[in-house]
Parts: C-alpha cells; structure tokens; sequence
C-alpha cells in the first residue's frame, strides 16, 4: 500500500442552488468525464478564480481518481479492439 500518494486538487463548482460538480475543463456540465485535477490547492484555486464566480478548490478523493484510472484504462482498451462506444 502506497502511504505517500500525492493530493491532487480540483475545482468544485455550485451551478444551482446546492448543486455542486467537478469541473471537467471542457465548458460543458456532464458527470461523464474526467475533471481538472492540478497538483496544488493554489493552482487549482487561481484557475476556479479566474472561471467561475461559486468555484472552489477542493483536494479530489483518490477513489475517484482511481475510479477514472480504471475508465481511461477500459476505454483505450476498447479502442484498440476497435469496439464501438455504447450509446
């Protein structure tokens, strides 16, 4: 077990009333992708300042950083066996 995994942080946006997601970096509200990690809170808070008015920088869980290793892993997977994407 790893005891020295580094904190990534992310931007974490209230785009209505006590409804708060991910920032993905692409423009679009979709819990489908990935978010924008960086490697510091400042960083991360510098970019949420410049972008959002209700943005925060928050340290991103490591199940959900593990959750879309996983999916980046199934899908490039995919991909090379030439499998169509699901609709």
């Amino acid at each position: 077990m790893e005891t020295n995994k580094k904190i990534k942080y992310g931007v974490y946006v209230e785009i209505d009333n006590n409804e708060w997601m991910w920032d993905t970096g692409t423009g679009r509200i979709n819990n489908g992708e990935p978010p924008i990690l960086f490697d510091t809170e400042e960083e991360a808070q510098e970019y949420a300042d410049k972008k959002w008015n209700t943005g925060r920088a928050m340290p991103y869980p490591e199940s959900l950083q593990e959750y879309w290793r996983e999916y980046e892993q199934q899908r490039a997977k995919m991909i090379a066996e030439n499998v169509p994407p699901e609709i």
